[in-house]
């Protein structure tokens, strides 16, 4: 039986994070509580991904293995406190493709860490 991932966000990275953990042979399912952009709907059904929007189906969700969310998505969450209590995983999608790099990577995460880009780096 196929692990199962949950992605829970419809955005940009979620969407991508989807698309890798399917390609990597996972069982995928997302879910985004607003209305997910055509582009990325289109992408989920090219790939076969199926997905909802405007809801968490609970069931659905608890059932992962390993649930991937989006940053916008507060850890005090309903369904990311449900998850935890399950004990179920619950890492966001720059760890779950970190696993699949062999490359180095320089980040920088956070809002502190995002104020840099109006900085010169001279004066920073």
């Amino acid at each position: 039986m196929k692990e199962r991932i949950v992605i829970l966000g419809a955005g940009e990275s979620g969407t991508g994070a989807a698309v890798l953990a399917k390609a990597k042979g996972y069982d995928v399912f997302v879910s985004d509580l607003s209305q997910i952009k055509e582009k990325y709907k289109t992408e989920l059904m090219n790939d076969k991904i199926q997905f909802e929007e405007g809801k968490h189906s609970e069931e659905l969700i608890l059932s992962a293995n390993l649930l991937i969310k989006s940053p916008g998505i507060p850890e005090k969450a309903e369904i990311i406190k449900q998850a935890r209590s399950k004990h179920i995983p619950v890492i966001d999608e720059i760890e779950f493709a970190f696993r699949f790099t062999e490359g180095k990577i320089i980040a920088i995460t956070g809002t502190n860490g995002k104020q840099l880009r109006h900085c010169s780096l001279i004066t920073c």
